[in-house]
């Protein structure tokens, strides 16, 4: 079964899709991320909660596509509002960015105040 989009592109229906068909309609949703996007949720996954603006001096350049893009794809969710002054966004990432990137709960994971020191040479 078939139906035509606004453009008139015909689609096959996404509940008849089996097996492989169903593997690359699936593929097709979980698209790469740019390189701006994935510094920018790099940064942000390390140092949450993080404003854009501690964002961007780390990474030297503006960020708002990035994060525009990241919060689209609900990678990354808005933590709260900073308490300096101009009340800043707060941004964390999301559970759906622990599933892209199949990472463990951040419950599991251990803690760099745990970590024994490393020494160095």
């Amino acid at each position: 079964m078939a139906f035509t989009t606004t453009r008139g592109v015909s689609v096959p229906d996404q509940a008849r899709l089996s097996g492989k068909h169903r593997h690359i309609a699936e593929a097709e949703v979980k698209k790469r991320l740019s390189t701006a996007a994935l510094e920018t949720v790099s940064i942000i996954a390390y140092k949450q909660p993080v404003t854009k603006g501690e964002i961007e001096q780390i990474r030297g350049v503006n960020c708002d596509y990035a994060i525009q893009k990241l919060l689209e794809k609900e990678l990354i969710v808005i933590r709260g509002k900073a308490d300096s002054v101009g009340r800043l966004l707060l941004y964390g990432t999301s559970n759906k960015f622990m599933e892209y990137t199949e990472s463990p709960p951040s419950e599991t994971c251990p803690s760099c105040a745990i970590l024994p020191p490393q020494k160095t040479k």
